[in-house]
């Protein structure tokens, strides 16, 4: 991915923060499930990353989210944040899209993309060690589940999230492919 293209998604999904109150306290999720699915629309290799805050050791081992909800169904055991947490030892500080681009991953989240320091993932003015990678349709599972979450976010504000990270994205690529064929840019 080009260093074009990573500004401009960072600057255009950043504008989310003052569009959709409280979007990383509860809606992280809800976020990285919408852009993700869009990423891998226009043809990007794209995990969810789950990041821990409270992990003090690069070492711990990485959970397994399918794991846990099979363990979790297996179980009759409703699939929530609190209890991915409590039976499975797996937090959900925060949620980002890990985009996959050759030997390197790039992170983004509402803010835009996220570096990489001393073996810390920085989002939100804060840092973690990265717990999970899941798939889309387990962060969707896990994110449309309203127990457990933030209660801060206004979940009735998740059809505006999905819409504003479709159109941002669209516009972006159809900007870049524009600005690829034939020069052109917005």
């Amino acid at each position: 991915m080009n260093k074009n293209l990573i500004n401009s998604i960072t600057e255009k999904i950043s504008k989310i923060n003052s569009t959709i109150p409280n979007i990383n306290r509860g809606g992280c999720g809800i976020f990285a499930h919408a852009l993700g699915a869009q990423f891998e629309k226009n043809g990007l290799k794209v995990n969810i990353v789950s990041v821990s805050v409270s992990v003090s050791s690069v070492e711990r081992v990485q959970q397994n989210p399918n794991k846990i909800i099979k363990k979790l169904r297996d179980n009759n055991i409703d699939i929530s944040p609190r209890n991915l947490f409590y039976c499975g030892d797996l937090s959900l500080s925060h949620m980002l899209v890990e985009v996959i681009d050759g030997n390197v991953s790039l992170y983004f989240d509402s803010n835009g993309k996220c570096d990489i320091i001393n073996n810390k993932l920085n989002f939100c003015k804060t840092s973690g060690f990265i717990e999970c990678r899941m798939s889309l349709e387990d962060c969707r599972i896990i994110s449309e589940i309203e127990d457990g979450w933030n209660n801060t976010f206004d979940r009735a504000s998740i059809p505006k999230v999905y819409e504003f990270v479709k159109k941002t994205i669209n516009k972006v690529f159809m900007s870049k492919q524009l600005e690829l064929n034939f020069g052109l840019s917005f």
